[in-house]
């Protein structure tokens, strides 16, 4: 298919991928990322949460408040990791350093790259939304 048809087909398969990306971060955020914070911590990803349920989703808005706490995240991902030394008297060096780091750091980990994806997804949504407004206007002059 070509003309305006496919650029419209474009955006809507955006889109349906933008809703799936959104019940996938809904789920995880309710699942995972929620239940393991403090009490006091819950309300921005509670309200992250509330505003994917509404599906009212592709704004930058959301964007910009998903890349917050993806931040946020990412710091709480670093506290988490503890690096050890583990000794083997058949090394050279006398050991290796390990990296450990909890279960529920590891899950946090995954839900930060549903986030990311979610994130993309939505400004690449924005983006053929707006790209194919101004070929419009283009087209109509």
């Amino acid at each position: 298919m070509t003309g305006p048809e496919a650029g419209h087909d474009m955006i809507v398969a955006h889109v349906a991928a933008t809703l799936s990306a959104a019940r996938i971060a809904r789920a995880m955020l309710h699942c995972t990322v929620i239940p393991g914070m403090p009490p006091a911590r819950r309300t921005f990803p509670q309200s992250l949460a509330r505003r994917l349920e509404r599906q009212d989703i592709i704004s930058e808005d959301l964007a910009r408040d998903l890349k917050t706490f993806i931040e946020m995240l990412e710091r709480q991902l670093v506290d988490g990791i503890v690096v050890g030394w583990e000794a083997d008297g058949h090394s050279t060096a006398g050991g290796y350093e390990v990296v450990y780091r909890s279960d529920d750091i590891a899950a946090l980990a995954g839900g930060v790259r549903d986030l990311e994806e979610l994130r993309d997804l939505i400004l690449r949504t924005l983006d053929l939304i707006r790209a194919r407004a101004i070929v419009e206007d283009l087209l109509a002059v």
